[in-house]
C-alpha cells in the first residue's frame, strides 16, 4: 500500500531579521509563522496524510512563549494530519529546553516531537527512523545508528534527520555530519534531510526539501516542500516540488548593458502588480563605467526600491574610468579638485588603496548630488 507525506524543513520561526526596519522585519517573520498554513494546505492539496518537518523549525532556542503558542495553534488548524517536529542544531532537543516548553504551553494532539532517535509508525504499513539533534555540534553522525535497526519485512522506512551531506550544509564548516550512503547502507526508502536550504538530490532516495520560505538571496533553489509518494518497499519514491514561498529574493549581477538590464526588471516589476510587494532584490554591478553612468544605475535602482519590498545595490566591483579626471556632477572648484585626487589613486590601481577611493569617490558622489559641497 503507498504512502504520501510532504518533506519540508528550516522554518527557522523566529528569525530576527535585523538587516531590515521593525516594519519590514515584522511582515517576514510572520510570513514564517505562517508557513504552516501553507504546508498544511498542500498536505491536504495532494492527499498527505503525515508531514515532516526535517529540523530548524525555530531559529533560536529562545523563543518567545507567544511564539510557541502561535505555531501550536496553526499546526492544530490540520487536525487530520500528522505534524512530525525533528528538533535541528537551531532548536536542538536539550533538557529544560524550547521542546519542553512547546508541551507545557499546550502541544496539539496531532503534533508528535521526536525528542529522541527512534522508530515510530508513520502509518500502519510504513515505519519513521528519527534522529534529532541534541545539540548545536555533533562529533558522530546522528543516524548511524540506523545502519542496525532491522526493518519489518514489507514495510515500509523513511528517515528524517539534519545536518550535512557531501558539503552541502548551511554552512562551509558543517557542525553535523551525515553519510550521503545513508539511506542504501540503512535499508531506507527514502531519507527527508533538513539544514540545506534549497531543494537538492543527493540520490533517489535521499532529499533536502530546501526551506519554504528563502531568507537570503541565493544560488540554489529555496521556497518549495516535497510532496513524496512511496508505492512499496523497494519501490523508488516519487518527488515532486511546490512552491510555498511568500517573498521571493532574487540576485541579479549585472556586467554590461546597465541601463536595458535594469529596465527590464524594472517592467518584470510594473507587470507583477502586488506580486512586486514581495520581492526582495539584491542588484550587483560589475564591468566598467564612469560616474554619469554610476549616477543613472543609482536613480534607477532607487525606483525600483519604491516597486518592490526591499531592494539592495552592490557597486563596488563596477570599475569607474580613471581617464576622465572631472565629471560634470562636481559644479564646485573643491569637489572637483578633491575628484581629480581620487582618479589619481584609482588610475594607480594600489590594491586597497584603489578600493578605498573608489568608495570615496562615491561618496563625493553622493554628497555633491545632494547640493552638501558648496556648503
Amino acid at each position: 500500500m503507498a504512502i504520501r507525506f510532504i518533506h519540508t524543513g528550516d522554518w527557522h520561526i523566529a528569525k530576527p531579521f535585523h538587516r531590515f526596519d521593525e516594519e519590514k522585519a515584522a511582515l517576514l517573520r510572520d510570513a514564517r509563522l505562517r508557513i504552516p498554513e501553507r504546508i498544511g494546505a498542500l498536505a491536504r492539496d495532494v492527499g498527505a496524510d503525515n508531514i515532516l518537518v526535517a529540523g530548524d523549525v525555530f531559529d533560536t532556542r529562545l523563543p518567545a512563549d507567544a511564539t510557541l503558542r502561535r505555531l501550536s495553534a496553526r499546526l492544530a488548524q490540520y487536525p487530520d494530519i500528522k505534524w512530525h517536529l525533528l528538533p535541528g542544531n537551531h532548536d536542538p532537543a536539550t533538557p529544560n529546553g524550547l521542546w519542553r516548553r512547546f508541551e507545557e504551553l499546550g502541544r496539539p494532539e496531532n503534533v508528535i516531537v521526536h525528542h529522541e532517535a527512534g522508530v515510530s509508525e508513520l502509518n500502519p504499513n510504513a515505519d519513521l527512523l528519527t534522529s534529532p539533534l541534541t545539540a548545536r555540534h555533533v562529533t558522530r553522525d546522528p543516524t548511524a545508528w540506523m545502519d542496525d535497526e532491522p526493518g519489518a519485512p514489507g514495510r515500509i522506512r523513511v528517515g528524517l534527520a539534519h545536518g550535512a551531506v557531501q558539503g552541502f550544509g548551511s554552512s562551509g564548516e558543517a557542525g553535523v555530519l551525515i553519510d550521503a550512503h545513508r539511506a542504501q547502507k540503512a535499508g531506507l526508502d527514502y531519507m527527508a534531510l533538513g539544514d540545506w536550504h534549497g531543494v537538492k538530490e543527493i540520490g533517489p532516495r535521499t532529499w533536502y526539501a530546501g526551506t519554504p520560505e528563502p531568507d537570503q538571496f541565493p544560488a540554489n533553489e529555496p521556497g518549495f516542500a516535497l510532496a513524496v509518494e512511496i508505492e512499496a518497499q523497494g519501490a523508488p519514491p516519487r518527488i515532486m516540488p511546490h512552491a510555498t514561498a511568500r517573498f521571493t529574493w532574487a540576485r541579479h549581477t549585472i556586467e554590461t548593458d546597465y541601463s536595458a538590464r535594469l529596465g527590464q526588471i524594472e517592467q518584470d516589476l510594473a507587470r507583477s502588480g502586488e506580486a512586486a510587494g514581495n520581492r526582495l532584490l539584491r542588484i550587483i554591478c560589475t564591468g566598467r563605467g564612469n560616474l554619469e553612468d554610476e549616477a543613472v544605475l543609482r536613480r534607477t535602482i532607487e525606483r525600483l526600491g519604491d516597486l518592490a519590498f526591499h531592494i539592495e545595490a552592490d557597486l563596488d566591483a563596477l570599475l569607474i574610468d580613471a581617464a576622465q579626471p572631472t565629471s560634470p556632477l562636481f559644479d564646485d572648484e573643491m569637489t572637483r579638485a578633491v575628484a581629480a585626487r581620487l582618479m589619481e589613486r584609482i588610475k594607480a590601481g594600489d590594491g586597497d588603496d584603489d578600493r578605498v577611493a573608489r568608495r570615496a569617490l562615491r561618496i563625493l558622489q553622493d554628497v555633491a548630488g545632494s547640493g552638501e559641497a558648496a556648503g
